[in-house]
């Protein structure tokens, strides 16, 4: 029988009100949130700006500026050198350099957009025909190149102001930026009939540039100076220029996806088409960006505390999803009403157009989420051809449909791009990102002990690695809480032992009574823990508490069954009350018996991980000569059918054979998911739709 969920439903005003801040106050969604926030007050103005610019200029010049803003971008995102990531990522851990690093981004990336815009304009006949009016006016080509310098500094300041922990600048500063855009094009619409978007959208953003600059060297870095002083990245070593040239690739093949289409169209189909494009892009463009602040808050996050990104990534994903699906589902069924604000052509033109680009946008947060967390973890192979074959099918596909489907062909082939790569990072990600967490060295990280040492049982004799001191030296916040709990008389043990009691590097899985659920959350929350919703496994929930004097994270992994992720959240029947009554108290720390600690780690590895990495296998055989006093082998294989016997794998455990384990994994998860009931298996994809 299953055991019931632990709820999450709060009980009553007050304690909503305390969820809600503890929320809130998790750097990671506190950022997020104030990068999406940025997002929806840009889309709500930047829909009012297009709005009055479809209605006081044609579609014709419409679609001519749009052309001219998204060729200003592409170039100076293609001359900022991927320095928005890459500060996002590195500054942090600049140290008392951070100064000299954001003036070199800045001169740098001014030096190429320079160097970028001139070469566009001297051989626009050539890229593009339909924008070489550029060459009728002096003043419009040295504003159009003065122009891409300035939005090189418009883009990096956003990341310098996240990476320095003030993202809640950001929407401040686009709200400056949007009041002046609306309000110069309002004005220059009679003394500016041709350019009056392009010239009212840059000077704004000059603005925009000013004031967050006089913000960032007077204020922000002179706190950041004293504040990492003694710290540092060496940018010139190998690793770093490998990074620097995989992510830049990356960035390029996503803008090429995004601001060559206006220009592509333009070209192929003419500006009043791309009009229709560029609007239906704007209405849908706040969705994307929605995911890219998610991206950019995991990055940073992630990037300070590398032990932490699974869990922070289960959490990006789950807050995505929650803004995502509801705002997609309203833009599907509002967009002919919201194109309507435009005009009654581009409402019976763009309504397609838009409802494709919705469509388009959750593929594209995995896209962007797979993204981050390779720029976190420094493998960056996937994401350069994930995004490779992205800006592929969408730009490849762009031309032949237009000359098939018009406009909205250009649609279709962009939802294709996204759907195409988001299923292939669904298929190979996975096991690229749990290998991640196991060998956090190989994905460039400091080389550590392993996240989790064993599951060995509290008597002797101990792992070799394990030292007896280690669990006399537990951290102290931790031990105030097992403390806690032994005097509530809670019922909870530690299912494996961390590789450092006393500073875990990455989540402690505790397994409770689900009758003592309550009384452990409780606990946590005395002593400074917060509550995050559970992820894929039913049961769980996440307490999280930052230790000031460790400065790190302790993150509880808090399960009121033994379930496993593989297949969804199956529970190995009767084993939370067989375990519990078997634990045993050692140095205040509640384990499991070693007979128990066996098929514990066993299947941990088997259904969880989905490989025994070798530390694993050398704690599985040193414990295989007591699994058969367990009685979980048997509710296992009872469970699994007559093809399964507990022997097979104590067997294969005892003489170090991986291949022989991973081969019964694989059949035991099929097995498992065969064997569930039709019931649990809707449940199951319903509660993943």
């Amino acid at each position: 029988m299953l055991l019931p969920r632990l709820s999450n439903t709060p009980r009553s005003a007050v304690d909503l009100r305390r969820r809600l801040l503890e929320h809130v106050r998790l750097p990671l969604h506190r950022d997020a949130y104030a990068l999406a926030v940025n997002q929806a007050f840009t889309a709500a103005t930047g829909l009012l700006y297009w709005v009055l610019a479809a209605r006081t200029y044609s579609a014709h010049y419409v679609g001519l500026n749009s052309a001219l803003i998204s060729a200003m971008m592409f170039l100076s995102g293609v001359a900022s050198l991927n320095l928005p990531n890459i500060l996002v990522r590195f500054l942090p851990e600049s140290g008392d350099r951070i100064r000299t690093r954001v003036i070199w981004a800045y001169g740098a990336s001014a030096a190429a957009a320079a160097c970028a815009a001139v070469v566009f304009i001297v051989g626009v006949g050539s890229w593009t025909p339909r924008l070489s009016f550029l060459h009728s006016d002096r003043g419009l080509e040295a504003w159009f190149v003065f122009s891409t310098i300035a939005w090189c500094v418009f883009a990096i300041q956003d990341s310098v102001l996240t990476a320095l922990g003030r993202a809640i600048w950001v929407p401040v500063e686009n709200a400056v930026f949007s009041f002046v855009k609306l309000a110069l094009l309002a004005a220059a619409a009679a003394a500016l009939p041709r350019y009056g978007i392009f010239i009212s959208w840059t000077i704004a953003m000059l603005v925009s540039v000013a004031g967050v600059n006089l913000l960032i060297f007077t204020r922000l870095l002179r706190r950041a100076d004293r504040r990492t002083r003694g710290t540092g990245l060496d940018v010139r070593n190998r690793a770093f220029a490998r990074y620097f040239a995989a992510d830049y690739t990356c960035s390029v093949a996503w803008l090429s996806t995004v601001n060559l289409m206006p220009v592509i169209v333009t070209a192929v189909a003419g500006a009043t088409t791309n009009a229709y494009w560029a609007l239906a892009y704007a209405v849908a463009m706040p969705l994307y960006g929605v995911s890219q602040s998610i991206g950019t808050s995991l990055m940073l996050h992630g990037t300070t505390d590398r032990a932490a990104l699974p869990v922070l990534a289960r959490k990006a994903a789950i807050q995505g999803a929650r803004v995502l699906v509801p705002s997609v589902v309203l833009l599907l069924l509002l967009a002919p009403y919201l194109l309507s604000l435009f005009g009654t052509d581009y409402a019976e033109r763009s309504t397609t157009v838009l409802r494709l680009l919705a469509v388009g946008v959750l593929p594209n947060c995995v896209l962007v989420l797979a993204v981050h967390i390779a720029r976190v973890q420094r493998r960056l192979r996937r994401a350069m051809i994930a995004l490779a074959v992205e800006a592929s099918i969408a730009l490849g596909l762009a031309t032949p449909l237009i000359h098939a489907m018009g406009v909205t062909g250009v649609a279709l082939g962009w939802a294709v791009a996204q759907s195409v790569v988001a299923l292939g990072l669904l298929f190979t990600w996975k096991r690229s990102f749990r290998a991640d967490t196991e060998h956090p060295a190989a994905a460039g990280a400091p080389r550590a002990a392993p996240r989790e040492h064993d599951a060995n049982a509290p008597r002797s004799p101990r792992p070799p690695d394990l030292p007896a001191s280690d669990l006399s030296i537990v951290h102290p916040v931790l031990s105030a809480l097992f403390a806690a709990l032994e005097r509530k008389g809670v019922r909870w043990m530690m299912l494996r032992i961390p590789s450092n009691a006393a500073a875990p590097t990455g989540d402690v899985d505790l397994l409770v009574a689900p009758e003592d659920s309550a009384a452990l959350r409780a606990a946590a929350y005395e002593i400074g823990f917060v509550s995050l919703p559970g992820w894929e496994s039913a049961p769980d929930v996440i307490l999280m508490r930052y230790d000031r004097t460790s400065d790190q994270w302790l993150l509880l992994d808090v399960s009121t069954s033994v379930s496993f992720r593989s297949p969804h959240s199956w529970q190995l029947p009767g084993a939370t009350e067989y375990v519990l009554r078997r634990r045993a108290i050692t140095e205040g720390i509640a384990l499991p018996s070693d007979a128990d600690a066996f098929w514990l780690l066993l299947l941990h590895c088997l259904l969880d991980k989905d490989r025994v990495a070798v530390h694993h296998l050398a704690t599985l055989r040193r414990l295989a000569s007591g699994a058969m006093g367990s009685a979980l082998g048997a509710s296992l294989c009872s469970a699994a059918g007559p093809a399964f016997s507990a022997s097979d794998f104590v067997d294969a455990a005892r003489s170090g054979d991986a291949e022989a384990l991973r081969e019964l994994g694989v059949r035991l998860a099929a097995e498992l998911k065969r064997r569930r009931p039709l019931g649990e298996r809707l449940k199951v994809m319903l509660s993943r739709a």
